[in-house]
């Protein structure tokens, strides 16, 4: 009986033991996961970033292009000129996103 019962608590411990093997396996399986998709989120956000600034440089250039060839009538300078700040606007949001994150 005393051996049995040895056994038994042998046999408990074991459990105990590989319940917080296996809680802990999966914590860790956890935090590995949440690290994955928070690198993937800065990978995101930083392409983003990139390609908004890329494009903002791309309107700004072509619209300093349309402005100074004298291909805008004067009538429509003021809309370019709208459209040159917006861009500019735009640039600077997203450097202050990427300078908070």
């Amino acid at each position: 009986a005393e051996a049995e019962l040895a056994r038994s608590a042998t046999n408990a411990e074991h459990r105990q033991q590989l319940q917080v093997s296996e809680a802990r396996l999966r914590e860790e399986n956890l935090e590995h996961r949440f690290s994955m998709r928070v690198a993937e989120l800065q990978q995101e956000h930083a392409a983003a970033v990139y390609e908004a600034q890329l494009r903002a440089q791309q309107v700004e250039a072509d619209l300093r292009q349309r402005v100074q060839g004298g291909e805008v009538a004067r009538a429509g300078r003021s809309a370019v000129e709208d459209d040159l700040h917006q861009a500019r606007a735009l640039l600077a949001t997203q450097e202050q996103v990427s300078e908070a994150r």
